[in-house]
């Protein structure tokens, strides 16, 4: 497993705990959110290739309008687009490739 993927999963946890701590709302989310996120880092650790193409959307997705509208802040960016970076460095998008092309092997 690349370390880029380890890094970013540690900073998206990271994240995760940070926005636990801060949001007030309904315990229910607060109780699902973490699972779901656990959930999505551990797919995304397995090599799952349609869990980091999503991931990669959502990265762009989320700096794209930002910085159009000119609502990037420089905390927000910096950790979005290091995020990215991350997550298409060629050892990270190897290693996915290489689980595509294992799992369509398979009989």
């Amino acid at each position: 497993m690349p370390w880029p993927l380890w890094a970013y999963s540690a900073f998206m946890l990271a994240s995760s705990i940070s926005i636990e701590i801060g949001v007030h709302g309904p315990v229910a989310a607060k109780v699902l959110f973490p699972f779901v996120m656990l959930s999505w880092l551990y797919f995304l650790l397995k090599g799952v290739r349609w869990v980091w193409i999503v991931t990669v959307g959502i990265q762009v997705l989320g700096i794209v309008p930002d910085m159009i509208l000119g609502s990037l802040n420089l905390l927000g960016g910096v950790s979005s687009l290091v995020g990215l970076v991350l997550l298409l460095l060629p050892v990270t998008w190897q290693y996915f490739s290489s689980h595509a092309v294992a799992e369509e092997a398979q009989p």
